[in-house]
């Protein structure tokens, strides 16, 4: 993915961490080795692509590493939509983050199949939809990049940024000492 600016100036390039088999193996794709967050004029980004969004880690860091907004170009449609759309809602809820999701609409007066096509979504922090396309073009919304999901009776008393109270109560510590199981 290429991040260009308001100035049409590259201004960041993200390579895919996790490539499907076959896009490595049709088509060369080699797999990316670093998971960058951009600084943008309104502040900081991530960016993930398509199979990327199968392996929570990535979101995870990209908010950690002070991503607010994480963008995410695709072309799928699997497993389904309903499905779709939850680990989208998901990826933004567990991590605060505004999610932005972005497919291949249908041309006008095209027939929308939901098996091969899924819509574009804008994701709140708190897993709330925004907005959703499935028309081919562009979608414009305003959001408040500051805007916080606000939970009462988690954490501490008076205390309802669920950003910070994930970010307090995360065992990290215990999370590196498990160890995959191999997959020969």
């Amino acid at each position: 993915a290429v991040l260009i600016d308001r100035f049409g100036k590259i201004s960041g390039r993200y390579f895919k961490i996790h490539p499907v088999p076959n896009e490595t193996k049709q088509f060369k794709v080699s797999r990316g080795s670093n998971i960058p967050v951009f600084k943008t004029d309104f502040g900081l980004i991530g960016i993930m692509i398509c199979f990327d969004s199968y392996f929570p880690e990535l979101p995870a860091i990209l908010a950690r590493k002070g991503a607010r907004i994480i963008f995410f170009p695709h072309q799928q449609n699997t497993p389904d939509s309903g499905t779709y759309l939850l680990h989208l809602r998901a990826h933004a809820m567990f991590n605060c983050v505004y999610l932005v999701a972005s497919t291949f609409g249908i041309k006008r007066g095209g027939h929308w199949d939901p098996k091969k096509n899924y819509p574009s979504y804008i994701i709140g922090p708190d897993g709330n939809l925004i907005s959703c396309s499935r028309k081919e073009g562009l979608v414009t919304v305003t959001i408040d990049i500051e805007r916080k999901w606000m939970v009462e009776g988690h954490g501490e008393t008076g205390v309802k940024d669920m950003k910070y109270i994930l970010a307090k109560y995360r065992r990290p510590e215990l999370y590196r000492k498990e160890e995959p199981k191999s997959h020969d």
